[in-house]
């Protein structure tokens, strides 16, 4: 894969509610280290595109919770065009997320959590350009997008695995979403 479309970030955090202030209550978040990726071939000419989204967190806070994650979350698309202004494109991805212990037992084994997404989405983009004639606004053009999309996530037992943020839960979907965007840029 092109290095140009990959990032790599890392964070330390350290919250504290304003109510306790001590050392001993703050629920430290770090080091944090997150991988991701645009859309791009899965090789060179592919028509198959592939991204993915990964991170590794260490939590700690006194007598709560000390547990470190790893999330990987891969997935491939395939966008076919139907016309020039319309797309359509299949996706599928898998999601596990890895635990140094589970929720209930602190000296326990790791434990982990698989899940599998698909979905769709129907796309167009359609613009106009508007000649305006103006010294420094030579023209405006009126782009509009919209989309229709589904998304399943299937139910997976998340009972044994440490809550500490949102992605410890993932909810079970069966779902459509619309999108309509429009833009005006000037040139």
């Amino acid at each position: 894969l092109p290095w140009h479309t990959i990032s790599l970030s890392a964070r330390y955090d350290e919250t504290r509610a304003p109510d306790a202030p001590e050392q001993d209550e703050a629920l430290f978040r770090g080091p944090e280290l997150t991988v991701s990726s645009l859309a791009q071939p899965l090789w060179e000419d592919s028509p198959l595109l592939f991204e993915q989204g990964s991170a590794f967190v260490y939590f700690d806070q006194k007598d709560e919770i000390s547990v470190s994650r790893l999330d990987l979350h891969p997935s491939v698309s395939l966008p076919i065009e139907l016309t020039g202004a319309m797309t359509v494109t299949p996706r599928v991805g898998f999601r596990e997320t890895a635990y140094s212990r589970g929720a209930k037992d602190i000296e326990g084994d790791p434990v982990t959590r698989e899940l599998v997404e698909a979905g769709a989405e129907l796309s167009s983009r359609v613009f106009r350009t508007f000649p305006v004639g103006g010294e420094r606004l030579r023209a405006i053009r009126h782009t509009v997008e919209s989309s229709i999309g589904y998304l399943y996530i299937p139910e997976v037992t998340q009972d044994d695995i440490p809550q500490v943020d949102g992605t410890d839960f993932i909810s079970p979907q069966n779902r459509f979403f619309l999108s309509l965007t429009n833009r005006l840029s000037a040139s």
